[in-house]
């Protein structure tokens, strides 16, 4: 079973995992509420799914994403919400996706209007948004990258190299590798 089908399984095994304790199930058949709040229940089943191992940021991604759309946005846990980075960029791009993808229509005066044009965003520009790089800007990271690397390579070829040597100390010699050192003397 590959990656996407594990992945996809976990994210909809969560997401049936909240609906259920969210009492959803038994609102349809009684008035009965929901025990806990969805921040809660959202935390809960992400943690324990993350905790399950695996490929566990992918599965709490692709699942996260489902209960979010379940839960909603101020369903999220607080302390995740409000620790994000850069809120006001993500939440721009969540809507620049729905608009895309004709979830999200802006009516205006003239029809039809998406507030979100590509082609004018700088994030989707050849360089990201940051400008390209002159002769010298790119030689200077490629030495950086080089240098990086190669002391890497470096240090990884000197632990091997004292891995190799500590186990020849530790090999103990046996009884034929000891004759054979006696005889050829």
């Amino acid at each position: 079973m590959g990656y996407v089908y594990k992945t996809f399984g976990a994210a909809i095994l969560a997401l049936r995992l909240g609906i259920r304790q969210t009492g959803y199930e038994q609102k349809c058949r009684t008035n009965s509420t929901a025990k806990l709040p969805h921040s809660v229940i959202f935390e809960k089943v992400i943690t324990e799914l993350t905790f399950e191992g695996g490929d566990a940021d992918t599965n709490a991604c692709v699942a996260g994403a489902l209960l979010g759309c379940w839960f909603g946005y101020n369903s999220l846990p607080p302390q995740w919400r409000d620790g994000m980075q850069h809120v006001a960029w993500i939440a721009g791009k969540c809507e620049a996706l729905t608009q895309t993808v004709g979830v999200e229509e802006t009516i205006s005066d003239n029809g039809l209007q998406l507030k979100y044009n590509g082609s004018k965003d700088p994030d989707t520009s050849i360089d990201g948004g940051k400008g390209l790089m002159n002769a010298e800007g790119l030689k200077k990271r490629d030495e950086d990258f080089m240098y990086r690397y190669l002391a890497r390579s470096k240090d990884a070829t000197e632990r091997e190299k004292r891995r190799l040597e500590a186990s020849e100390r530790n090999q103990t010699k046996g009884v034929f590798s000891s004759l054979r050192g006696y005889l050829s003397k």
